[in-house]
C-alpha cells in the first residue's frame, strides 16, 4: 500500500508553519526628507530554516497616528530581503508600521514598529546620511542614569568640532573623530537637527545641568556647597574678571589684582565680542535681565561655605599695549537663586556679593533664636503699623539686600504670621 504523504493537505514529512516557529522581524528603515518617502526592509526566521517561495501576502500595513492600520505597501522584491517604499507626506505625526504575509493560509505579522516622521533626514537606502553620532558626558541631572537611546545630529546643526550640547537631561559631544553613519539609526535612535546652546567640551557642559544649585546640607559645615552661575560680557574693549573667596577689599582690590591663591576663576584678559578667548562657554540666549544684544559667555562656579564672602572683581581696560575705552555686563546668579547685575565701563569693580561668610554661622535652633532676637533689638519698630504685606515685602528686601539670611527671614517671617518660603 503506497504512502500517502499528504493528509488533511499537511505534508506529514514536513513539520506545518506554525506560529510560533516563524518569526517576522523588520530590520531596516529610513524616511528621506526630501520627498517624505519611508522605506522598509524584513525578513523571515525560521526555526527549520525552510525556504518558502512565493509568498502571496507580504506587505507593510501602517496608519499614521493611531493602530488602524489602514495603509499597505507590498514587498518590491521577490526574495529577501524583502522591501518596499510608501509616501509619508500626508502624515506629520507617529507612523505605525508592521509587516504581514501568508504562508500556506498561516498569516504571521511583525512586532508594529513606530517611527516620528519630524526625524526624516537628508539621504536613503545606500546613502550615507548626514548625521553623526553623539556620545554621553557621562553626566546627568538624574545622577549616573544615562540615556537608553543613541542620539544622532544632523551635520548642519554643527557648527564647530568638538563640541558638547544638552538634550533631554544630558550631556552629549561631538568629536572629530566622529564619521556619518550609514542608512538609519538603530531602533533605539533619536536624530535631531538642533543642539541649541554648545560648548566647548562635556567639562564645560556638565556642571551647567545643576547651574545654580542650592546649598547643600551636611553636618560639616566646611562641606557644604552651592553653585554660582555667572554670565558677562566686555564687547570690543578686553576686561579681565576674577571671582575671589574670602573677599577684603584691602588686600583684594589693590590695582585690581587679587592674590592667585584667592582667585575661584580668572575669564583672562578677553573681549567677548573680538577675540572670544575668554574662559567659560558661550551663551546663546542668557537668563539675566541685563544683558545686552551681544556675544554673552558664560560659567558654573562652586562655592563652599567657607570660602564666603566671595568678590567680583573686574580689571577693566587689562591689555596694557591697547587704548580703548572700555564697557562690561556682568551678572551673577547665587544659590538661592538670587540675580545680582553690575555694569559699568573704565571705572572697573571691586565689590562683594551680597552673600556674606556669617551664612554658615547658624546652624542650630538656638544660634538661629539667637539671631532672631538680635535682628528684633537691632530693628526694634521695622514692622511697626505694617501691614502683612508691606512685612513681606520688607523680608524679602532684607534677604536680597543681604542683610539677613533665609532662614533667619523665615524664622522672623513665621513670628509675625507668615507664611514665607
Amino acid at each position: 500500500m503506497a504512502f500517502d504523504r499528504y493528509k488533511d493537505g499537511f505534508d506529514q514529512c514536513s513539520p506545518p508553519f506554525c506560529i510560533e516557529d516563524i518569526s517576522v522581524d523588520i530590520t531596516e528603515w529610513s524616511c528621506l526628507a526630501s520627498s517624505k518617502t519611508f522605506t522598509v526592509s524584513w525578513g523571515i526566521h525560521d526555526l527549520y530554516n525552510r525556504s518558502f517561495g512565493f509568498l502571496n501576502v507580504n506587505k507593510v500595513v501602517w496608519s499614521c497616528d493611531d493602530t488602524s492600520f489602514d495603509n499597505s505597501s507590498v514587498s518590491t522584491d521577490a526574495s529577501e530581503p524583502y522591501r518596499t517604499s510608501f509616501d509619508i507626506s500626508n502624515c506629520d505625526g507617529i507612523i505605525h508600521y508592521k509587516v504581514q504575509l501568508r504562508i500556506e493560509g498561516t498569516l504571521f505579522e511583525s512586532e508594529v514598529h513606530t517611527f516620528d516622521t519630524t526625524l526624516c533626514v537628508e539621504g536613503g537606502i545606500g546613502e550615507e546620511l548626514s548625521v553623526v553620532i553623539a556620545r554621553w558626558c557621562g553626566c546627568s541631572s538624574g545622577g549616573g542614569i544615562g540615556p537608553d537611546y543613541n542620539l544622532f545630529v544632523k551635520e548642519s546643526a554643527i557648527q564647530f568640532i568638538p563640541s558638547s550640547f544638552f538634550y533631554d537631561d544630558f550631556c552629549w559631544e561631538i568629536t572629530g573623530n566622529d564619521e556619518p553613519i550609514p542608512e538609519n539609526p538603530p531602533p533605539s535612535g533619536i536624530i535631531i537637527d538642533d543642539i541649541g546652546e554648545s560648548y566647548d567640551n562635556c567639562e564645560e557642559c556638565c556642571p551647567r545641568i545643576d547651574c545654580p544649585k542650592a546649598w547643600t546640607d551636611d553636618d560639616d559645615p566646611n562641606l557644604e556647597y552651592g553653585v554660582f552661575y555667572f554670565e558677562y560680557q566686555t564687547f570690543d574693549c578686553p576686561d579681565n574678571i576674577f571671582v575671589v573667596s574670602n573677599f577684603d577689599s584691602d588686600t583684594d582690590c589693590q590695582e585690581f589684582e587679587p592674590p592667585s591663591e584667592k582667585v575661584l576663576y580668572n575669564t583672562g584678559c578677553t573681549g567677548t565680542s573680538s577675540d572670544n578667548e575668554g574662559k567659560g562657554f558661550i551663551v546663546n540666549n542668557p537668563i539675566c535681565e541685563d544683558m545686552e544684544l551681544s556675544v554673552t559667555k558664560g560659567f558654573c562656579l562652586r562655592v563652599y561655605r567657607y570660602q564666603l564672602p566671595i568678590g567680583i572683581i573686574n580689571q577693566c581696560n587689562c591689555d596694557d599695549g591697547r587704548s580703548c575705552s572700555t564697557a562690561w555686563n556682568i551678572c551673577m546668579i547665587d544659590p538661592d537663586g538670587v540675580e545680582i547685575n553690575w555694569s559699568g565701563g573704565n571705572e572697573c569693580l571691586c565689590t562683594d556679593s551680597p552673600i556674606k561668610g556669617e551664612f554658615m554661622l547658624w546652624r542650630t535652633d538656638e544660634e538661629l533664636t539667637t539671631a532672631v532676637d538680635q535682628f528684633y533689638l537691632d530693628n526694634i519698630d521695622i514692622f511697626k503699623d505694617k501691614t502683612k504685606e508691606e512685612i513681606e515685602e520688607i523680608i524679602l528686601e532684607l534677604v536680597s539686600n543681604g542683610d539677613i539670611l533665609a532662614d533667619v527671614a523665615i524664622e522672623i517671617a513665621t513670628r509675625e504670621g507668615l507664611d514665607l518660603e
